[in-house]
């Protein structure tokens, strides 16, 4: 019995270091739950999303023009959106694009993220930049009707979105004021209205407005609403994203 003990071990001892020594080469899906950072979101995580999502990505983008898409995965970015604030305008997710195998086409769509670890929402894809084709050295924007038509109802709905917040401002001012008994005027960027998709605070799509306070443009604040149908905010759930700062020298500190 001990004879037969001992022959097994030397026969499995060697297969298991054998097998050790492959996993420890080739590696295994705990290998990788263990040492993969899920806490930041890398660009190859971002492209694995939207391949995700290509087909929705690539359905808003046909018309009677473009027929077919062709992403450019590796043009991928993420980064700030500049407005002059120190927070910025936001972070926004970029992504280029050819169109109809037409090798020397572009254009580029954008998704506003909440942070840099934070995936885009389908639902709010922008067209930063148009359709257009290199030709003779220059770059021609393709018009469509459909398109343009898109644009335009876009840009009144935003419109529409600025006058429904100025009707509130007084509402707003008060809730800003209430945050700091110092303030005695609220000055708002109303172009800088921004709409995205996902919220930590409400965990669904929401609108951020900057503005200055006390007629100082050394100042600023961001102001936060959940957003309904149409994007249009809802003034009872604002707050103020961050505290209001102002820049002393080269830092931006609390404006008390």
């Amino acid at each position: 019995m001990k004879k037969r003990i001992k022959i097994l071990l030397v026969i499995l001892i060697p297969i298991v270091l054998i097998t050790g020594g492959l996993l420890m080469k080739l590696g295994t899906p705990l290998d990788h739950f263990l040492t993969h950072d899920y806490t930041v979101v890398t660009k190859q995580d971002q492209i694995d999303y939207l391949k995700k999502h290509e087909q929705e990505m690539t359905d808003a983008m046909l018309d009677k023009k473009v027929k077919s898409v062709q992403w450019q995965w590796e043009t991928l970015e993420v980064g700030t959106i500049g407005n002059g604030t120190p927070q910025g305008g936001g972070t926004m997710l970029t992504i280029h694009g050819k169109f109809n195998d037409i090798e020397d086409s572009d254009f580029v769509i954008g998704f506003e993220l909440k942070n840099t670890k934070s995936y885009p929402n389908m639902g709010h894809m922008l067209l930063m930049q148009p359709l257009r084709v290199l030709k003779n050295g220059g770059w021609e924007i393709v018009y469509d009707e459909e398109g343009d038509r898109k644009n335009r109802e876009r840009e009144d709905l935003y419109n529409q979105q600025v006058e429904f917040l100025k009707s509130h401002e007084e509402e707003m001012t008060n809730y800003i004021k209430s945050q700091n008994p110092k303030i005695k005027s609220v000055q708002y960027h109303w172009d800088s209205l921004r709409f995205s998709g996902s919220s930590v605070q409400y965990g669904e799509p929401y609108a951020i407005l900057f503005g200055n306070v006390d007629g100082n443009e050394e100042t600023t604040f961001m102001l936060e609403f959940k957003s309904g149908e149409n994007n249009f905010p809802h003034i009872e759930t604002m707050f103020l994203n961050r505290k209001i700062l102002i820049k002393k020298g080269d830092e931006w500190v609390n404006y008390e």
